[in-house]
């Protein structure tokens, strides 16, 4: 069983947006950096997000969050089903946990 941890400080401070167009902490450079990798390894088990390493009072954007993880799907190609077994959000806001469950799923139909 392997495990991946993906802090999110080691991306940005604040992420933001979701195309490169719109700053280099965007949610496509994140999916593309640090998710899809461990999520396209047939070795890894698990995938740990830290959220919460950001800048102080930071709040993520929906386009931020669907487009790192919905892109999984949408994008990359990959099974919500699969995305979301081996996906383990750590934040303080379990509202993040829900928006991201959501973005994954609704890709998937």
């Amino acid at each position: 069983m392997t495990t991946v941890i993906v802090d999110m400080k080691s991306f940005s401070r604040a992420p933001f947006g979701r195309y490169a167009d719109d700053g280099t902490g965007n949610g496509e450079a994140f999916r593309k950096k640090f998710l899809l990798e461990p999520f396209t390894d047939p070795d890894v088990d698990r995938v740990v997000v830290k959220l919460d390493s950001v800048a102080p009072g930071y709040e993520y954007g929906s386009s931020f969050l669907e487009e790192a993880f919905g892109g999984l799907v949408r994008v990359e190609k990959l099974r919500g089903e699969d995305v979301l077994r081996k996906l383990e959000v750590e934040t303080k806001n379990a509202d993040y946990v829900m928006e991201i469950q959501s973005y994954v799923l609704e890709a998937d139909l």
